[in-house]
């Protein structure tokens, strides 16, 4: 933080909407000393109302509440904005608090479009500032155990891999916000929104370049009320031969735990949910010395995250306080945060291309 050691980190948030509880939870469950100073949003009342969250969670003064990331900027200058709004506005928004030497936290997707990859990939460069990307589900305890173990390469080289994603969203969920299920702001549908962090987890545990992708996108459940796509299901091919399926989507009522599952030379695993890896043999066994491995305990910031989570919501869940106290370290350290744009651009970018091809009939 050059010469900023002691210092509390300077925090503001740009969007006051659905996300920004969580990122509120994850400031507020960590060790490191930060302060959430400034609040920007259009809709004012929405910045007000969380801004006296805030305060009443944290015990310090309100963060300032301005309508837009500029005026926030100019008034107060932070260290880090987190970019929480929807998602045709989060390059823009980003570049902006870059150039202004903000380090930036971005909600997924990091873009829409593939040129604006390259937009946002040259604000960070000519920055020095980091960019990190809201992929949290990395921080999962399976997810972790699970890449821990395959990078070991004990098991031999993976030969496919699966992702299944099967949840609900129903026509109140795009009518509350209008953004959403249109090409030309959310960018898509249940993969960029939704699906897009299990394919994200699929793509982290294999760990190899993917070669070529099959896809098809349909619109089953709400075809009458969103553009965009509800269902999907996608081949793919990686450098070594290895093969994976993936299916996702938000017509199923009963919605379930994300499962993904890795076949290597010597042994099976299987991710279910956040907290549960299941090795098993070739033959579908329990493989020897490998117990299902099942989180028990918390950490500090899972238990921290307790005190803050209101009554009822417990869904909100502690991945993204895992990554967001990581992100605080890092720039605490200045040392590069693991998931840079270079990562969060690995599965968008394979949506991005599906979605072009969809455009265009292909």
């Amino acid at each position: 933080m050059n010469g900023k050691q002691n210092q509390p980190i300077r925090v503001a948030f740009a969007g006051c909407g659905t996300i920004a509880p969580l990122h509120l939870i994850g400031l507020l469950a960590q060790s490191e000393a930060v302060q959430l100073v400034g609040l920007a949003d259009p809709d004012l009342d929405a910045a007000k109302s969380l801004a006296r969250q805030a305060a009443e969670l944290s015990g310090q003064e309100e963060p300032v509440v301005y309508s837009s990331l500029d005026e926030l900027i100019a008034a107060i200058h932070p260290d880090v904005v987190h970019i929480l709004t929807p998602h045709f506005t989060h390059v823009g928004l980003a570049c902006q608090a870059l150039q202004a030497g903000c380090h930036v936290l971005l909600e997924k997707p990091a873009a829409t479009q593939k040129a604006d990859l390259e937009i946002l990939a040259d604000s960070v460069r000519k920055s020095g500032r980091q960019l990190g990307i809201c992929l949290q589900n990395r921080y999962n305890f399976a997810a972790r155990e699970a890449r821990q173990l395959l990078a070991t390469k004990s098991f031999g080289p993976v030969l496919a891999a699966r992702g299944f994603l099967t949840w609900w969203r129903d026509d109140q969920y795009y009518l509350q916000s209008p953004w959403r299920g249109r090409w030309a702001t959310e960018g898509g549908g249940l993969m960029i929104n939704q699906a897009i962090h299990t394919l994200d987890l699929l793509l982290w545990l294999v760990d190899e370049p993917v070669t070529s992708v099959k896809g098809h996108l349909y619109t089953d459940h709400l075809e009458n009320v969103i553009e965009v796509e509800d269902t999907a299901s996608l081949f793919l091919r990686f450098g070594t031969g290895a093969t994976g399926v993936f299916y996702a989507t938000n017509a199923y009522p009963a919605s379930s735990e994300p499962f993904l599952e890795v076949v290597c030379e010597k042994a099976i695993l299987r991710v279910e949910g956040s907290d549960r890896l299941t090795v098993l043999d070739r033959s579908g066994n329990l493989l020897a010395d490998f117990p299902q491995i099942v989180k028990t305990g918390e950490d500090a910031i899972s238990d921290a995250v307790d005190r803050f989570i209101p009554a009822g919501k417990s869904y909100w869940g502690k991945s993204h306080a895992i990554l967001i106290a990581d992100f605080y370290q890092k720039i605490r350290q200045e040392k590069p945060f693991a998931i840079n744009l270079a990562e969060g651009r690995r599965a968008l970018e394979i949506l991005l291309d599906l979605y072009e091809a969809k455009r265009k009939g292909q």
